[in-house]
C-alpha cells in the first residue's frame, strides 16, 4: 500500500467528502487516497462539524490547528521578558547552551533548554535572529 506522509490536501478533503457520500467506507477511502486507514478515519473524527463532514470547514480546521501546535510549546512566546532576554544574549553572540545554563542558574526567568531555544530559532517568530548565531 503506497501510504504518503504529511497533512492532507485540499483536494483529498473533497475527495473523501465525495467518496463519504457515495457510502464508502473509511478503509476503501484511505485505499484510494494512498493513505492510511487511521489517517483517514481521524480527519473525519477531528475534522467533522456537528456530525457531518465538511471538506472547506475540515480543511480550516485543520489549518489552524497546525498553526496554533507549532506556537503552543514555546514559553518563549509566552513571556514577553523571557523573548526579550533570549533575543538580547543571541545579539550578544551568547549561543542558546549559554543562555540556558544562564536561565538554570540565576532562576530570575523561566527556564527554557537549548533546545527550545533552537526549535523557537525554526518559528517564523524566532528565525530573524537566527543571523546572530555563530
Amino acid at each position: 500500500m503506497n501510504k504518503k506522509k504529511g497533512d492532507l490536501t485540499r483536494a483529498e478533503r473533497f475527495e473523501i467528502a465525495i467518496l463519504l457520500e457515495k457510502g464508502y467506507s473509511k478503509r476503501s477511502i484511505a485505499r484510494a487516497l494512498g493513505r492510511g486507514h487511521n489517517t483517514v478515519a481521524y480527519e473525519i473524527a477531528v475534522n467533522s462539524t456537528n456530525g457531518m463532514y465538511d471538506p472547506k470547514k475540515a480543511h480550516a480546521k485543520a489549518r489552524v490547528r497546525k498553526r496554533y501546535r507549532k506556537l503552543e510549546w514555546s514559553k518563549i512566546d509566552a513571556d514577553p521578558a523571557l523573548e526579550r532576554f533570549v533575543i538580547e544574549k543571541l545579539k550578544a553572540h551568547w549561543n542558546p547552551d549559554e543562555i540556558a545554563g544562564y536561565l538554570k542558574r540565576t532562576k530570575k526567568l523561566p527556564y527554557v533548554s537549548k533546545t527550545a531555544i533552537y526549535d523557537w530559532l525554526r518559528t517564523s517568530r524566532g528565525e530573524r535572529y537566527c543571523v546572530h548565531l555563530y
